[in-house]
């Protein structure tokens, strides 16, 4: 069977409930289901799309059988739609829950009983006299007759004062009501809010706390419905309940009967509902048993044997402490029934969990009369106290059970005198039957944590061995990692080049092999780390850039205060889980030390040799240039010279004047005493009158480069100097462009040609190679290279000045 659950307010949590209810039910009897549901704001229109859906919903022929879990103002006999739903849903079975005023069988709730047990719990038990009631529509079933069964019970307290707010069964709606009166301060707040259902009482509580207004000590809530929240509420909600799978049970009984060609419209069923007292009508959560105890209290007439009564307490009250069982009490009760002479002894089980009912009636013996229609029909039974339960010349005993387990016994007959006898008689009782019952949860307890001590311990137990196993895996592994560590060690620390590796994360220093602790001049294994660092800053500052060279020359200090100059490269690396830099550093201070001499002597020589060429070689051609100017002049007084005579003294000429520039380029006189940029454009202006080159020079400002010393100035000329050697020797240019430019912290010489690039010569040429080695002596950035156009090559030389 295929079964249509129409809901029309999806948003309302009773009729989820329901749904869920019939779902688990026909599911457990092969019943499909589909939950068809309306959430639209259908309250503000409430003939439009909702009234069409509901009539294509009942109109379809995909289902067997039709549930209407109906709203009051979504469907209605007044609906124009409404007699063809019906007309549709009358096909085949269907079942309405909630609302008997539609003709078909209907399912409905017991609403008025449990209203009057509540609004006499609060009136009697707490002694509330003002309340508030929020109330349902009044086209509503429910409502009207919770409202009905509220204003009846209120016209018989006398002394009441109520107020009325009629609404809609919605939280939001409930809470604006609620806090509209709450504003309101003319006139004293109610001491009670009841509330038609669960969601109008949310919203009462929801204003309340808004006003800062503590519940139930300033004012108490109840609600109707009882769902799931109710009881999370802080407080707890006291409540009716509903119970959804009676509901979903009566409604299958009634598909399951129903006879599609019959008319069933007048079947009805009343699903009974239970009074839930909790926190918030003044009640703790757990209703303790002085609560009980106090409502189980009855008076009845004045009639008794007291001695012989007296007696039949005494004995009952020793034999109760030893009761162990239902079976046993009835016992006890059978013999006090006997010895008191009692003609009549009611006898109620009552089962306190959530609330206070009657379970069942014991005993049935011909000492006992039992009276199951007076206990189940009495109204009062749960009423104030002072009222009796019964007729007189009854004797009433009460036994009192909590979640199942036996929690004290109450004996009253007619003497008010032996009151407070049974009250003694019952709390000893009480407080018996409570130690057993601790004792017995006391073992269950200790029963309880034997075992999870059991469990937690063969947990930890093999916790234990699985960590013993990864101790002993990661020892094994430890001990692999220092053996490849020290393989590692060994193999770095025999060579012969100094090695340096630098963590990147932490900036510590890995490792250091013995041939870079004898250049750093570390003496202990135990040496700074700091000193370290320092010591290799200007390295790791490289390593670490984005563009770096793959060889560079740097000069660094080392820990005994020694200046080395050095060649050095960098690799990254991962060692030990960390990004490493492997730093290969070479000592070659010897070498610069050595190269430095032989330039010094380089440059000695050259002194030397260009000093003879001056001093000697210079003067010697300018005596033979005299000397032939005297022949030749001798040899015109005696007659015409020969040509031959004039050539001679032209070679001369030119012979000297080479000497002298190649005396000059040897060693350069004016260095240091004239501003080199004059220097330099006197030799370029040489190179143009002996090759007839182009050389342009320009120099910003006019004396760059003066604050150089002397050993610099030197180089930048040598560098001039090698660059227009290249330039004739290789290049083949015919312009030379030269620039030399001072800038604050830097000097910048730049050259150009347009011959045919540096080539070869880059990596073979000698002048090159002198160029590279001054430029390192001047700190300098050195670029060389050919011009992108292939026209030519470009020099660049960036030197760093001191301030």
């Amino acid at each position: 069977m295929d079964l249509a659950i129409i809901c029309t307010d999806a948003a309302d949590l009773y009729q989820l409930n329901l749904i869920r209810a019939l779902t688990k039910l026909c599911s457990e009897r092969g019943i499909t289901t589909c939950a068809l549901t309306v959430n639209v704001a259908w309250r503000e229109h409430p003939s439009a799309d909702v009234d069409q859906l509901m009539v294509a919903w009942a109109e379809t022929s995909l289902f067997d059988a039709y549930v209407l879990l109906v709203d009051p103002l979504v469907i209605n006999s007044d609906m124009p739609s409404a007699a063809r739903i019906l007309k549709a849903i009358s096909r085949r079975p269907g079942v309405v829950i909630g609302q008997p005023t539609i003709p078909l069988a209907t399912v409905t709730i017991d609403n008025e009983q449990p209203v009057r047990d509540m609004l006499r719990h609060l009136y009697n038990s707490h002694g509330y006299r003002h309340y508030l009631f929020l109330l349902g529509p009044e086209n509503s079933f429910d409502g009207s007759q919770r409202e009905q069964a509220i204003r009846q019970e209120i016209a018989e307290f006398p002394d009441v004062t109520s107020e009325y707010l009629r609404g809609y069964f919605q939280e939001d709606i409930a809470y604006d009501l609620v806090k509209e009166r709450l504003q309101d301060s003319s006139r004293p707040f109610p001491r009670v809010i009841t509330a038609c259902n669960d969601n109008m009482a949310f919203g009462a509580l929801r204003a309340l706390a808004e006003f800062g207004i503590a519940v139930p000590a300033e004012c108490a809530v109840t609600g109707f419905d009882d769902v799931e929240l109710a009881a999370l509420q802080v407080p707890s909600l006291t409540t009716i309940r509903q119970e959804p799978l009676a509901s979903a049970q009566a409604v299958l009984d009634l598909l399951g009967t129903a006879d599609p060609t019959e008319t069933h419209s007048a079947i009805r069923r009343t699903i009974p509902t239970t009074l839930i007292l909790r926190e918030s009508c003044g009640c703790s959560r757990d209703a303790p048993l002085s609560f009980y105890r106090e409502r189980l209290s009855v008076s009845t007439s004045a009639q008794s044997q007291d001695s012989r009564f007296r007696t039949a307490v005494s004995d009952f009250s020793l034999s109760v402490n030893a009761v162990a069982s239902i079976t046993e009490l009835n016992n006890s009760l059978n013999h006090f029934a006997k010895v008191a002479g009692v003609r009549n002894l009611v006898f109620g089980l009552f089962e306190a969990k959530d609330y206070l009912s009657v379970s069942r009636i014991y005993p049935s013996n011909p000492n006992v009369v039992t009276n199951e229609n007076t206990i189940v029909s009495a109204k009062d039974f749960i009423g104030p106290m002072g009222i009796p339960l019964f007729a007189d010349e009854v004797t009433v005993a009460f036994l009192l059970l909590v979640s199942g387990e036996l929690q004290g016994v109450f004996v009253c007959q007619c003497d008010a005198r032996l009151m407070q006898m049974i009250r003694i008689v019952a709390s000893h009782t009480i407080n018996t039957l409570q130690r057993l019952r601790m004792t017995e949860q006391l073992l269950h307890h200790t029963e309880e944590l034997e075992l999870a001590v059991e469990l937690r311990t063969q947990s930890l137990t093999l916790a234990m061995r699985e960590l013993e196993k990864e101790v002993h895996r990661r020892r094994q592994l430890e001990g692999s990692l220092q053996q490849e560590r020290h393989a590692l060690e060994t193999i770095l620390n025999s060579q012969p080049i100094p090695l340096l590796i630098i963590s990147e994360q932490t900036n510590k220093v890995l490792f250091v092999n013995q041939p870079a602790r004898e250049m750093l001049g570390l003496e202990t294994d135990e040496a700074s780390e700091g000193g370290i660092l320092d010591c290799v800053a200007p390295l790791l500052t490289w390593a670490r850039g984005a563009n770096k060279e793959s060889i560079r020359e740097f000069k660094i200090e080392d820990m005994r205060h020694h200046h080395h100059q050095i060649l050095a490269s960098g690799t990254e690396l991962t060692l030990r889980g960390e990004h490493s830099h492997i730093l290969c550093v070479v000592d070659i201070s010897q070498q610069k030390q050595l190269e430095k001499e032989l330039l010094t002597i380089a440059e000695q020589e050259r002194e030397r040799v260009g000093m003879e060429i001056h001093d000697d070689v210079c003067q010697q051609i300018a005596a033979l240039s005299i000397y032939a100017g005297i022949v030749r002049d001798e040899v015109r007084l005696r007659g015409k010279p020969p040509s031959e005579m004039d050539e001679l003294i032209h070679l001369i000429n030119t012979l000297q004047a080479r000497a002298r520039a190649i005396s000059k380029g040897l060693f350069p006189k004016d260095v240091g005493s004239v501003p080199i940029a004059e220097v330099i454009q006197e030799f370029l202006s040489g190179i143009e009158k002996q090759t007839g080159l182009t050389c342009v020079f320009e120099a910003e400002p006019q004396k760059a480069g003066a604050s150089l010393n002397f050993g610099a100035q030197l180089h930048l000329f040598r560098i001039v100097q090698e660059s227009v050697q290249n330039a004739l020797k290789h290049a083949k240019a015919t312009r030379l462009n030269f620039q030399l430019k001072e800038s604050p912290g830097e000097l910048l010489l730049s050259y150009q040609d347009n011959g045919k690039g540096f080539g070869e010569a880059s990596e073979k040429g000698i002048e090159l190679r002198t160029i590279r080695y001054r430029a390192a002596q001047l700190s300098g950035i050195l670029t060389v290279g050919d011009s992108p156009e292939g026209q030519g090559a470009f020099l660049n030389l960036r030197i760093p000045l001191n301030d």
